[in-house]
């Protein structure tokens, strides 16, 4: 009874997006900003780092592409504020830990994920729950 709901409501969203009356919306909009578009990849490469952490060896070597983040331009040109920078050191300076092999790499990951979390708060919230999704919770 449920597959033929489904395939009735299917038919009226398609038939409602060809003839114009409906239109789909984009993953990706043409107008977002460098940094949004940074901040895409880097939680990509933070996937990629924590699956190499937990996997116990040394991650994909992100730093460089990392550091676009002191000149990316945002959406909002108020985010650059006083307080942007020392956030984004503090990111760079927590990554830095994970690639000198410093200390338990768990932990080093985890104060990476805390510092974008925390820029977040002050910056751009909405992200927050897809980032804690990061946590290597051992």
């Amino acid at each position: 009874m449920k597959a033929p709901v489904f395939l009735l409501a299917l038919l009226i969203y398609v038939s409602a997006v060809g003839y114009g009356f409906v239109s789909p919306q984009p993953m990706l909009q043409n107008d977002d900003s460098e940094l949004a578009l940074l901040m895409r990849a880097m939680y990509n490469d933070s996937e990629t780092i924590r699956k190499a952490i937990l996997e116990k060896r040394l991650p994909e070597d992100f730093r460089e592409k990392f550091k676009a983040i002191h000149t990316a331009t945002p959406t909002d040109a108020d985010v650059r504020d006083e307080n942007f920078a020392p956030f984004s050191n503090g990111f760079l300076l927590a990554l830095e830990r994970i690639y000198q092999n410093d200390g338990d790499q768990v932990q080093n990951f985890n104060t990476v994920v805390l510092s974008c979390i925390a820029c977040h708060q002050k910056y751009c919230p909405g992200p927050i729950n897809k980032i804690k999704k990061l946590y290597i919770v051992n």
